[in-house]
């Protein structure tokens, strides 16, 4: 739920017109994600060194996607 900003009134904010939601949006349950981009990918578990996973997450946030384009690189490669 969002957080009234200050600079409204609860009146207001209580009064604020909210869109219907779509017949997809009631269909799908809490959590479900829609469908995914092209392409998709595959969830695995791997084993990595702690080396190799504190180097990529020393990047911050998307670091499973580094690891990735570094893996499809050398898939490329060769």
């Amino acid at each position: 739920m969002k957080k009234k900003p200050k600079n409204i009134s609860q009146k207001d904010w209580n009064e604020a017109e909210i869109p219907e939601l779509t017949t997809s949006e009631m269909s799908r349950k809490q959590g479900q994600r829609g469908s995914q981009k092209s392409p998709t990918k595959q969830a695995v578990s791997i084993r990595l060194s702690t080396e190799v996973v504190e180097f990529f997450k020393k990047g911050g946030k998307g670091w499973q996607t580094r690891v990735d384009d570094v893996l499809r690189e050398y898939v490329g490669s060769n």
